[in-house]
């Protein structure tokens, strides 16, 4: 009889304990709380394919994105029988070969342009019906653009030295006499210069070497973006210590473990990508591994749950068992 009255009071007790809180109230917050989580997790996903793209950035080198038209042309005037992906997997020796002559041919190719735009250069500027025509082969002996007139005819020929040395000009200029020679405003600005033999482009040569290396430059913010994942778990978890919504301590296990949840997911999809150089793989591989951890802890906190609850009851069962 007594454990009987122990049993009611436990019942008891627990009724009134959800007695001011009715059902409904209860399912919308839970209802509320599924929602934000998962809007949570779709922003930390997001967070991690974009991290996922820069990290590829990364890895690949080369920022495409960041090669104009005019560099592209350069290129392939310099390297006939290159792609611009041949660039990638270089040794550093091998890409400051290729850099140097790449920056002369699109300096030859930025020169030609302000000519044919109406543009001077330096002193010298197209007369009307007049066009500027770079050599074809990227080892034309002698001169590197020509003026030719509307009929065809040529008017005069130049040779484009993208370089600081106006050694190496004079020993253009000896090697061919009779070919003027336009170069960078570095040489021009040197005053033993041949004024008469050589002509200002207005264009610096360091500009050119910024412009060629800036694809394979990687600026701050490509180191910064790789850890977007983790910017937003931090920030999302500390705003809710800040608002009281729960603990130091719990903020930041929770973020900690997002992150290393997020920094797999986005090691995967690199690995994904290593593996099969296929963005299209990589993406979904960052994506599933991302709600597969989050899955998998899931239903490990749900399976300590039951075997939590499972150790109250037997502890009840134990005090409330008829002897």
């Amino acid at each position: 009889m007594k454990q009987k009255k122990k049993l009611q009071k436990l019942a008891n007790e627990y009724r009134n304990s959800r007695k001011n809180e009715p059902v409904a109230n209860g399912v919308k917050s839970l209802y509320q709380r599924y929602i934000k989580e998962r809007e949570q997790l779709l922003l930390e996903i997001a967070a991690s394919v974009v991290a996922l793209d820069a990290t590829v950035d990364l890895i690949k080198g080369v920022h495409y994105e960041r090669i104009t038209p005019e560099m592209e042309e350069a290129f392939h005037l310099a390297f006939p029988n290159m792609e611009l992906s041949d660039l990638e997997g270089k040794t550093t020796e091998e890409l400051e070969g290729l850099l140097v002559a790449w920056k002369g041919k699109y300096f030859e190719v930025l020169v030609r342009d302000e000519l044919n735009e109406g543009q001077a250069v330096g002193d010298l500027q197209l007369e009307s019906g007049q066009t500027a025509v770079l050599a074809e082969s990227p080892t034309q002996p002698g001169w590197d653009l020509q003026i030719l007139n509307e009929d065809g005819t040529i008017d005069e020929v130049y040779q484009l030295k993208a370089t600081e040395s106006l050694s190496y000009v004079k020993s253009a200029l000896a090697e061919n006499p009779d070919i003027d020679v336009i170069t960078t405003e570095e040489v021009f600005a040197d005053p033993d210069k041949v004024t008469e033999q050589m002509h200002s482009s207005g264009i610096f040569a360091s500009d050119l070497e910024s412009v060629i290396e800036n694809p394979f430059v990687h600026h701050a913010v490509d180191y910064v973006v790789p850890s977007a994942s983790i910017v937003v778990i931090t920030v999302a978890e500390g705003t809710k210590w800040i608002l009281g919504k729960q603990s130091f301590a719990y903020a930041y296990t929770n973020a900690l473990e997002k992150s290393v949840k997020s920094t797999i997911s986005v090691g995967a999809g690199t690995l994904a990508w290593i593996v099969t150089d296929m963005g299209l793989i990589s993406v979904p591989t960052t994506i599933i591994t991302r709600l597969g951890l989050d899955r998998y802890q899931l239903m490990k906190k749900l399976q300590d749950k039951i075997k939590e609850r499972n150790r109250e009851i037997r502890k009840i069962g134990e005090r409330y068992v008829y002897r």
